[in-house]
């Protein structure tokens, strides 16, 4: 049984020759959206640890790109290409980017059910159209040539054969410089007209992964490893040399695990760092570290922000929640009513508030497993999602936030003699945009954009535990900035205002994107979801 290869025959194939020929629609539309696509990846923001990283500043010029590279980019594409071309090509191609996201995820999931399988059939039907429409209706209108790269390949290789041609022999081949070289005959056609092949044997492949999936597993217990082995060898009596690969990698494993335990019993004798996680604490929710080494003094902090709109009203908020915590319902969206002698019983410890860099979520994946995101204030990785508290099970199951303060303070509740110590976030809310029609059903991204500040909800105070995981955004590039919805703010996206919108990355990894089909075994949603 020959099994499939997500990496070689989708990434680094079907998807890179895709990539390729858009790049090359891009050159035939104008130079200008060329650079647009570029900006606009170099302002996609990186996602946990090593989930998407931050893209180079030439992302067409396609260099020194591994398949995670190719892959990020496939999982970030659909807003960076968004009104780059003319209707109807323009819906046309994200239309395809969107089809073959959902087929890529399913593909890459690591645990299938029935019903996984039955919706990854239905896709693969879907993306063999939407791959032929591409080719023989979309790319019709567009004179697509080889690409500034592609074409000096072509030239640097035309002028080592000719110089091959004209020399004696190998040794003189060896030999020629730059210079010689030089005097060689060059090519004189200009770039080659290109086409997309959908004729590929990796083009025909894509349909049989659903079978291979019910018969041989996931696409991740396949493995090409042994052929990347048989790479390097000489291809002389290779058998030996790929065994003895194969021990020096087990022994070098096993010493790297033997200085990993030597590490970790020198470091029970020296003072714990006070930001590990402990074991203990991977039950919990989150994680926020307990140094106290950030203080801010409450008054201090508000006469700072004055006048920022983001900060209207902190201290009344700061101990509604405070008491909502304290009876138990702090759920957004239910802003409970107390007397101001109810709030004056809420006394801050020394008017202190301590703020921290980052927090940890854990989650429990779709396929059992334990994950872990970390949401940083000062990084681009601040936006999470939480359950949706209303009561219509068919509206969206999510609500989304970006995190602008994490804090915690001690507070003294009434003749409390004890302070007990409160977490929270400060966060900015993010509303659905209920114009737009998204999800599978219409192959559009969810899309979101920040509440006006004259909405008394615009900002507000987040207990951690009800925190999901963190989720990526990616800015609606193609509707561009505004500043209507909140004024001169420290809270803003950057000083000439907000993105006018913002897309939910649900492919960004296969927890994410399981969220939103609804079928995750690890996932504990209501029984009509979604």
């Amino acid at each position: 049984l020959i099994v499939v290869d997500l990496m070689h025959e989708l990434e680094l194939g079907i998807w890179k020759a895709l990539l390729l020929h858009l790049i090359r629609i891009l050159y035939a539309h104008g130079q200008n959206a060329v650079h647009e696509f570029n900006a606009r990846f170099r302002q996609v923001s990186a996602f946990s640890r090593s989930t998407i990283r931050k893209f180079p500043y030439n992302v067409v010029d396609l260099s020194k790109l591994a398949a995670r590279d190719y892959e990020d980019i496939l999982q970030c594409c659909i807003p960076c290409f968004e009104g780059l071309l003319p209707s109807p090509h323009n819906e046309t191609i994200l239309d395809l980017l969107y089809i073959l996201n959902y087929w890529h995820s399913l593909a890459k999931l690591r645990m299938h059910t029935d019903t996984t399988l039955q919706i990854f059939r239905q896709t693969t039907t879907l993306m063999g159209d939407a791959l032929r429409y591409f080719a023989n209706e979309t790319c019709k209108h567009f004179q697509t040539f080889k690409t500034d790269k592609e074409y000096q390949a072509r030239n640097r290789a035309t002028t080592r054969r000719l110089a091959k041609a004209s020399a004696p022999n190998a040794a003189v081949v060896s030999q020629v410089t730059p210079e010689k070289a030089a005097t060689v005959p060059q090519p004189r056609s200009g770039k080659r007209q290109k086409f997309f092949n959908v004729a590929t044997p990796k083009m025909h492949f894509f349909p049989d992964y659903a079978e291979q999936i019910e018969l041989a597993g996931t696409t991740d217990n396949l493995s090409t490893k042994l052929v990347s082995y048989n790479n390097r060898t000489n291809f002389n009596n290779a058998t030996p040399q790929i065994i003895g690969m194969d021990v020096r990698e087990a022994v070098h494993d096993r010493m790297t695990h033997e200085l990993e335990m030597l590490n970790s019993e020198n470091s029970q004798t020296i003072a714990p760092e006070i930001n590990v996680i402990e074991p203990t604490e991977l039950d919990k929710t989150y994680h926020m570290a307990r140094d106290e080494k950030n203080k801010i003094y409450l008054p201090d902090l508000l006469e700072q922000n004055e006048t920022d709109p983001a900060y209207r009203k902190f201290l009344p908020r700061l101990k509604t929640y405070f008491l909502s915590m304290k009876y138990g319902n702090a759920i957004p969206g239910e802003d409970p009513k107390f007397s101001d002698s109810e709030l004056s019983q809420v006394i801050i410890k020394d008017n202190f508030i301590f703020s921290h860099a980052t927090v940890a979520f854990n989650f429990t994946t779709y396929d059992i497993r334990h994950d872990q995101d970390t949401v940083n204030v000062n990084s681009g990785r601040r936006d999470i999602m939480l359950p949706s508290f209303e009561d219509d099970h068919h509206t969206h199951p999510y609500w989304y936030a970006r995190v602008l303060g994490i804090y915690h303070a001690n507070v003294f509740y009434g003749q409390a003699p004890k302070a007990e110590r409160v977490d929270f976030l400060f966060v900015r809310w993010f509303g659905r945009d209920m114009e737009w029609n998204s999800g599978p059903s219409n192959l559009c991204l969810d899309r979101l954009g920040f509440v006006p500040s004259e909405d008394r909800d615009a900002f507000g105070f987040l207990d951690p535990k009800l925190v999901i995981r963190a989720c990526h955004l990616i800015s609606a590039f193609a509707l561009g900035k505004t500043i209507r919805l909140l004024g001169q703010s420290s809270a803003r996206d950057s000083l000439i205002g907000d993105w006018e919108n913002y897309y939910i990355n649900r492919f960004v990894d296969r927890d994410m994107m399981m969220r939103y089909v609804g079928t995750g075994v690890g996932h504990r949603q209501p029984p009509d979801f979604p």
